[in-house]
C-alpha cells in the first residue's frame, strides 16, 4: 500500500494548493501521510541555463523543449522540482510515494486501494498515459505516478542530465526498458485545464481528446538543439562568434 504523497507547488501558485485541499484531508483521513515540495520559477533568476550547462544537468544538443524563453525556464524548473521529489523519495527509505503536481483534478477517490507492485519502477496515475504492452506506456506528463525507492534511485541517475523534457525523457527511458513502468487503466489524476499552466502560462484548448491535448503541447515545442537556437539569436544580434572560438583546455576538462 502506497503510505505517502509529495505534492509539488510553487509559492506563487497557493491557489492550486488550495484546490487540493479536500484531497489532502481524505488522504490523511485514510492514515497516509503528504508533504509539500517547493516547486522552482526560473523566471525570477538569472543564467538559470548558464548554470544548468556548468553543472553537466542539461544536454544542450538535445531538441524538443518548448520555444517561448519563459516556458524553457518552466520546464527546468518542473524538471527539479521532480528531481527533488525523488531525492525526498531516495533520502527518506520511502519504500513507495504517490509524486502529484498540484495542477490536476482529482477523478478517483479510492486511496486507500493505491498500490505498486514490487516488479516496477514507476506507475502512471494520470489519465494522460496509457499501458501499451508490458512495461511500454504511452502519453505525456508527470500528473501524478507512484515510484518506489529503487525507482527514484534510477530516475536521479537516469535523469541527472535533462535530455528533453523531463516527461518524455521518462517515458524514452520506459521504452528502452531502463525503467520497469506501468499505467493505470482507471486513473486517479488529470491535467486541470481550466487553471493556467505553470510552466508557459498558457491555459490548453478545452478538449476531451488526449492525443488532441498532446499535439497542441508538441506545437510549442522546438525540434531544434539548444545550442542551434542560441547560436542563430547570436548571429542574429550582428554577434561575430569567431571570437568565441578559442575555450581554455582547462575549463573544457574540468566541465
Amino acid at each position: 500500500m502506497v503510505k505517502n504523497c509529495l505534492i509539488i507547488n510553487m509559492d506563487e501558485r497557493p491557489e492550486l494548493w488550495k484546490n487540493l485541499e479536500d484531497f489532502r484531508q481524505a488522504w490523511t483521513n485514510t492514515g497516509k501521510t503528504w508533504e509539500r515540495i517547493v516547486g522552482i520559477n526560473y523566471n525570477k533568476k538569472k543564467n538559470v541555463l548558464n548554470n544548468f550547462i556548468i553543472n553537466g544537468r542539461i544536454n544542450v544538443m538535445m531538441g524538443g523543449f518548448r520555444n517561448n524563453k519563459t516556458a524553457l525556464l518552466g520546464e527546468l524548473g518542473c524538471y527539479m522540482g521532480h528531481y527533488n521529489a525523488w531525492k525526498y523519495v531516495v533520502d527518506n527509505k520511502l519504500e513507495s510515494c504517490l509524486i502529484m503536481e498540484d495542477g490536476v483534478t482529482i477523478i478517483n477517490s479510492k486511496f486507500k486501494e493505491l498500490t505498486i507492485p514490487n516488479t516496477l519502477d514507476i506507475l502512471y496515475v494520470n489519465a494522460e498515459m496509457e499501458q501499451h504492452s508490458e512495461n511500454q506506456v504511452y502519453g505525456y506528463g508527470l500528473q501524478g505516478y507512484i515510484v518506489t525507492y529503487e525507482g527514484a534511485k534510477k530516475l536521479m541517475k537516469e535523469c541527472h542530465v535533462l535530455q528533453l523534457p523531463i516527461d518524455l525523457q521518462i517515458v524514452h527511458l520506459c521504452k528502452i526498458r531502463a525503467l520497469k513502468a506501468s499505467a493505470l487503466t482507471n486513473p486517479y489524476v488529470m491535467r486541470n485545464d481550466k487553471r493556467v499552466s505553470s510552466i508557459d502560462g498558457s491555459i490548453i484548448k478545452e478538449t476531451n481528446s488526449r492525443i488532441e491535448k498532446q499535439t497542441m503541447l508538441r506545437d510549442h515545442q522546438n525540434q531544434s538543439s539548444i545550442i542551434q537556437r542560441i547560436l542563430i539569436n547570436l548571429i542574429r544580434k550582428n554577434i561575430n562568434l569567431d571570437e568565441y572560438v578559442e575555450c581554455d583546455d582547462n575549463y573544457v576538462r574540468s566541465t
